[in-house]
């Protein structure tokens, strides 16, 4: 648990793949959820992220961090949970389409389009409400690109085709590219 705070990446790393190997899910939750230091809960999340992917049941703890005061936790929590295609994540990764953080909003942006079903109307229409708040001065491209990923796997081409006409720029292009793939 120490090695979580080493100075060096390989070694934190290491520690981290440790604790996966032991599935100590207590541990990298308890760090997760309430170290002070940046690192060691990063390392926790993605832990929390390998056990997962063996089928243990992690979402709650991510799922709960998604509203967590640090946005490099929120960015990561939404990865994973993208990752492990969490779909009970879903409803708290489409509220982060507002966060304050361009990086939450399109780390959450890329989980949603794994997490999704195609065709969703409301998550739709909230990727949709994001890409008219990024076009509304200047778009931040990699932004544009996340929500791009979102929309390219949920959104039909009946909803696309019907945002052509949108007052937005930003939803006119983004619709025209999904309806290109």
């Amino acid at each position: 648990v120490e090695f979580l705070s080493h100075p060096d990446r390989r070694v934190r790393q290491a520690a981290q793949f440790a604790l996966a190997n032991q599935k100590d899910i207590e541990t990298l939750t308890k760090i997760a959820s309430g170290s002070s230091e940046l690192y060691p809960r990063l390392h926790a999340i993605w832990g929390l992220g390998q056990l997962g992917r063996r089928g243990e049941a992690v979402s709650t703890t991510l799922i709960s961090l998604l509203e967590d005061s640090e946005e490099e936790i929120r960015a990561n929590a939404a990865r994973v949970l993208g990752d492990l295609r969490e779909k009970s994540a879903t409803e708290k990764l489409t509220e982060l389409l507002k966060d304050d953080s361009v990086r939450v909003r399109s780390l959450a942006a890329v989980a949603l389009s794994r997490t999704g079903e195609p065709g969703d109307e409301d998550l739709t229409n909230a990727l949709f409400s994001a890409v008219v708040e990024n076009g509304k001065s200047n778009p931040d491209i990699v932004l544009r690109h996340a929500l791009l990923t979102g929309l390219d796997r949920i959104v039909t081409s009946e909803a696309a085709a019907e945002k052509a006409s949108s007052e937005s720029k930003e939803e006119q292009l983004l619709a025209l590219l999904t309806l290109r793939s």
